[in-house]
């Protein structure tokens, strides 16, 4: 995931998040689309599905790469500045999301942010300097629900 979503305009949400699937050939464009809309309504985009991008806000342009991340089941999502060009609300309320699939599917994000708001949804959080680890805080029982 980018800090700049990286979606095509031209596509409607459920397209960009179908597109992982239409590139490995394996799937008919009805079960992607099928797909595509169940990974849209876990991110919460339901009734969104049809909408382009400049028809999306910024967090839910997010939710869309998150989907498109999501869809083909990965264990690890690599996530740069996953909050960067959104406003405070709607980073917390992405990193949120993050965190509870986090919980409920088991995915791992790997998240770079230079927010520190972000980290507290984070079960590690590891701290660099010059390129080096500085330090290490485990935060997993005080993230514990």
């Amino acid at each position: 995931m980018f800090q700049f979503f990286n979606i095509v305009a031209s596509l409607r949400a459920w397209e960009n998040v179908g597109l992982a699937l239409e590139f490995q050939g394996k799937l008919k464009q009805a079960e992607i689309k099928e797909q595509a809309f169940k990974i849209l309504k876990k991110v919460g985009l339901e009734g969104k599905e049809d909408r382009f991008p400049s028809q999306l806000s910024g967090g839910e342009q997010q939710r869309v790469a998150i989907a498109r991340a999501l869809i083909k089941k990965p264990k690890i999502v690599v996530a740069d500045e996953p909050t960067g060009n959104l406003d405070y609300l709607t980073g917390q309320s992405v990193a949120e999301l993050m965190r509870d699939l986090n919980r409920q599917e088991g995915v791992t994000f790997i998240v770079v942010s230079h927010d520190s708001n972000i980290t507290k949804y984070a079960d590690r959080v590891f701290h660099l300097r010059m390129g080096k680890i500085e330090r290490i805080d485990d935060q997993s029982q005080k993230n514990t629900p």
